[in-house]
């Protein structure tokens, strides 16, 4: 059989097609390095930057039964039932980092994440004001004891439609987002509503090797161990109209005669309190703290303050509680509850859970 030759043309096209596959590997290998030295050099202006969070290559976290706890990050998260799932991230999502996603069992579609941002957050009105949302749909709340900023959008993605909320709140210079994605018609479904109130009520910070922490040893050494004596209740402000109301008047009395039961408050007597208050003409509902918590504590001569408000957004509502020290005005505690469709025994019930909290050590 004769042996067929490449005409010189045939071996042109070959050989050139040879160069461009090279010529292609090559500049495919550059353009790898380039962005390798690209992301090396982000990395290292990231690491350099004072005010930027370090965000480790690994976690390190724990799922024991339906407790997931983030030592890294310093949070723990309670999933609702067996039909929750968490997995553990660390996916650049625009200016931030998802460490945590939760997946929910029979919804097809429904996605909720932890998300940190990479620059340290100093306040959370600064935190708040970073980012795309509607002023109009924009409240605040409390998360975790914190106050939260928060967000809800109904968004246009062609074929369908998603329901989406934001959570953004402040724990150490950290900015924590705490989004959840979900579809509009399961936001009648009052199980799936309230396995989602249940999720972020379970969300607690862990303590750090920082003043914080320092701030909670103070507090379970005076509270969890010992008596803190004369401790002001201030009336509790309903936020909706930032002030009191006879609902709020009846859970703080709630409140103070579940801080006495607990045997670890010795509490001032409210009508006092009111009487000095109204002698100088102030406002004592709502929560204080700083020079304010100072001025108002000696005024009555009380060396702790418990303060709270009650918000309401939409059907659910939200109680905040707050321990000052009197003598620097640091904040030695708070605790939060969210609960929807509430009654008032329920209500009640919220304040003796929040109260329990406020003695333990988390």
């Amino acid at each position: 059989m004769q042996k067929y030759r490449f005409s010189y043309f045939e071996k042109s096209i070959g050989y050139t097609i040879i160069f461009i596959i090279v010529i292609a590997l090559c500049a495919n290998i550059i353009s790898c390095m380039n962005v390798t030295q690209k992301n090396t050099a982000k990395e290292k202006l990231i690491q350099n930057n004072p005010n930027t969070v370090e965000f480790p290559n690994e976690q390190e976290y724990q799922l024991s039964g339906n407790i997931y706890t983030n030592n890294t990050y310093n949070f723990q998260v309670t999933l609702p039932n067996t039909n929750w799932t968490i997995e553990s991230k660390r996916e650049t999502i625009g200016n931030g980092i998802q460490i945590a996603v939760l997946k929910r069992k029979g919804y097809a579609g429904f996605l909720s994440s932890v998300n940190i941002s990479r620059n340290h957050q100093e306040n959370l009105e600064k935190f708040a004001g970073a980012g795309r949302h509607r002023p109009d749909a924009a409240k605040y709340t409390y998360i975790a004891g914190k106050q939260a900023f928060f967000t809800s959008q109904l968004r246009d993605y062609g074929s369908y439609k998603m329901v989406l909320d934001m959570y953004k709140f402040v724990n150490n210079k950290k900015g924590y987002i705490f989004g959840v994605g979900y579809l509009p018609q399961w936001s009648g479904d009052e199980l799936f509503m309230t396995e989602i109130d249940d999720l972020l009520n379970s969300f607690i910070f862990l303590s750090e090797g920082d003043k914080n922490a320092e701030l909670q040893i103070v507090a379970y050494g005076k509270i969890g161990k010992g008596k803190l004596n004369n401790v002001a209740v201030l009336s509790m402000a309903d936020l909706q109209s930032d002030d009191q109301n006879e609902k709020t008047n009846v859970l703080t009395n709630e409140l103070q005669d579940a801080l006495v039961k607990t045997g670890k408050f010795e509490c001032l007597d409210r009508r006092n309190i009111e009487k000095v208050f109204q002698e100088h003409k102030l406002q004592q509902s709502g929560v204080v703290s700083g020079d304010t918590a100072i001025k108002f504590g000696n005024l009555i001569g009380a060396k702790y303050l418990v303060s709270s408000n009650l918000g309401q957004m939409g059907e659910t509502s939200v109680i905040y509680i707050q321990i000052t020290e009197v003598e620097n005005g640091k904040i030695l505690k708070t605790v939060s509850s969210r609960c929807r469709k509430c009654n008032d025994d329920m209500l009640f019930n919220t304040i003796s859970n929040l109260v329990i909290k406020l003695i333990a050590f988390k």
